[in-house]
């Protein structure tokens, strides 16, 4: 089944309250190391995490475990930096710059849905409507850098060094098909997705 016959339908519209409570978009900015305290809501939840990074050197954010110790990390990057990850499951991040930074931090239910065509010139994650069969995904990416797709945070469903053109299935097996799942696209440079 190819991404324009996958539409959601309203159960997926109604499950999408199940990646997290919603709540106000909440900004962050500053220079150099710092710890910032998220809203209440993104522990047990999925959120967004919108980066912007102008300088130079590492670029790191992690999430925080009750102890302030970083257990995953969210974002590394060396120099300039701008697009948006998914987080989870904390009220802390860790941010590590040498210079300037900014960072919005906004409920799963902002999330836009996976559909074709969708296009784009960064990381950004969707949700991908469920559906009974495979999907087939018509992958145009023109970077220079990682193109990779996962899954709910944990299933790596492809990844290509470099420009790709060609399809990329999600198979039945490897999805949660019974319901819709959010898919973080990683990328370094212009795609798009039918």
């Amino acid at each position: 089944m190819n991404l324009a016959s996958v539409t959601p339908s309203q159960t997926d519209k109604d499950s999408v309250s199940n990646f997290g409570a919603a709540f106000i978009t909440a900004s962050y900015s500053g220079s150099g190391n710092k710890v910032i305290e998220l809203p209440k809501e993104t522990q047990g939840s999925f959120f967004l995490v919108e980066a912007d990074h102008p300088g130079e050197g590492i670029f790191e954010i992690d999430g925080l475990d009750n102890s302030d110790t970083p257990y995953f990390t969210i974002l590394k990057k060396q120099g300039a930096y701008s697009g948006i990850r998914i987080g989870a499951d904390t009220q802390k991040l860790k941010i590590v710059s040498e210079t300037s930074w900014s960072i919005k931090i906004a409920a799963a239910d902002s999330l836009k849905w996976l559909t074709s065509p969708t296009k784009g010139n960064t990381d950004e994650p969707f949700i991908l409507p469920s559906s009974a069969k495979d999907i087939i995904l018509q992958v145009d990416y023109a970077g220079k850098g990682d193109f990779a797709l996962i899954q709910n945070g944990t299933v790596k469903l492809f990844e290509h060094s470099g420009p790709y053109k060609g399809s990329v299935t999600i198979p039945l097996a490897q999805d949660i098909r019974h319901d819709s799942s959010i898919i973080q696209i990683f990328a370094q440079g212009e795609w798009t997705i039918k």
